[in-house]
């Protein structure tokens, strides 16, 4: 038996539903890019397409748990 694969959200880090890409690209979860990537993400009324816009085009930065509010009030 082939394990599944996990997807989590682009802009919070939640665990999406069990379901295959197909399912979450039904469900709204999925969003195509130009460039043919996908991105998973949570249903739209929890992140507005802002956010996930945002998310997608940030660029990683590591930032300490203690570090966080200060970093995250910085780049709003």
């Amino acid at each position: 038996m082939k394990d599944s694969t996990i997807f989590t959200c682009c802009v919070c880090g939640t665990r999406l539903p069990h379901m295959t890409r197909q399912e979450l690209r039904n469900a709204g979860c999925s969003t195509i890019q130009p460039d043919g990537s996908e991105v998973h993400h949570c249903p739209a009324p929890v992140h507005t397409v802002n956010e996930i816009q945002k998310m997608i085009c940030a660029n990683p930065h590591f930032v300490r748990a203690s570090e966080y509010r200060k970093y995250a009030s910085d780049t709003e």
